[in-house]
């Protein structure tokens, strides 16, 4: 036994070979992608399992889904995910990490799914006899420039929800999660619409829950566009976690334009 590796997901944005990305550039190229796409940068820390040892920090990279001006793309259903997830141990659960995930539609593009998730989530790792690791999100984005028209259910989340653990569980931080829409559009969202960027603290049976932190939600508009929408939550909330004693709570910041 010992401690666990660490795992990292690729890193880069469109320019960089590195990470994971699903693009249309060309003026007048389409894009169809029938059944499920996955654009996935996820880390995952190595598990441990010696007495005294620490499991391994995962962390998220960067994982797009990049519509360009004068694209056209066809999408049935997309999941874009940095998550990250620390690795389970005896002593103490590591840290997971979320990265950057973005689905990104820029002015001239015409963009129609069914289901949509973006998510950046961090899960802190389980300790059998110790506490557990904390989780941490980083940053989902759905960027709106050009025509966008989902037909199922968007979420974009970016939820911290630490680890579980005896002696005491972790501490769940929540990222940055927003819908930008700055272009044209039109833009019509189909069935639910949820932007949420939630911290939840880990389960401890034998002491305190661990703390929740609500992160930022966002639904901003601007420009000259049209955008209709069925069902919106935006959600930062901050969520003790369970145990002998409940963790505290501390909700974030939610800003709807």
């Amino acid at each position: 036994g010992g401690i666990g590796g660490g795992g990292s997901g690729g890193w880069g944005k469109s320019e960089v070979p590195a990470g994971a990305s699903v693009q249309a550039i060309g003026e007048g190229s389409v894009l169809t992608l029938t059944g499920i796409t996955w654009v996935q940068a996820a880390g995952t820390g190595g598990a441990s399992d010696g007495v005294d040892e620490f499991g391994g920090q995962g962390s998220g990279g960067s994982a797009e889904l990049f519509a360009g001006s004068g694209s056209t793309v066809n999408v049935a259903n997309a999941f874009v995910y940095a998550q990250g997830t620390g690795g389970t141990a005896v002593t103490s659960g590591g840290n997971g990490l979320g990265g950057q995930a973005e689905l990104v539609t820029w002015a001239g593009s015409d963009v129609t799914l069914g289901n949509a998730e973006v998510n950046s989530d961090g899960f802190g790792g389980h300790a059998s006899e110790g506490t557990g690791g904390v989780g941490e999100a980083w940053f989902a984005q759905l960027h709106i420039g050009g025509e966008f028209n989902p037909t199922g259910e968007v979420f974009i989340s970016a939820d911290g929800e630490g680890g579980d653990g005896p002696s005491g569980g972790g501490t769940g931080l929540g990222g940055n999660a927003s819908i930008e829409i700055n272009g044209s559009g039109p833009v019509s969202f189909g069935t639910e619409t949820t932007v949420r960027a939630a911290g939840t603290g880990g389960f401890s049976a034998d002491s305190s829950g661990g703390d929740g932190y609500g992160g930022r939600a966002d639904f901003i508009m601007s420009g000259s566009g049209e955008a209709t929408v069925n069902s919106l939550s935006v959600i930062a909330d901050g969520l003790g976690g369970g145990g002998l004693e409940g963790g505290n709570a501390y909700g974030g910041v939610f800003l709807g334009q």
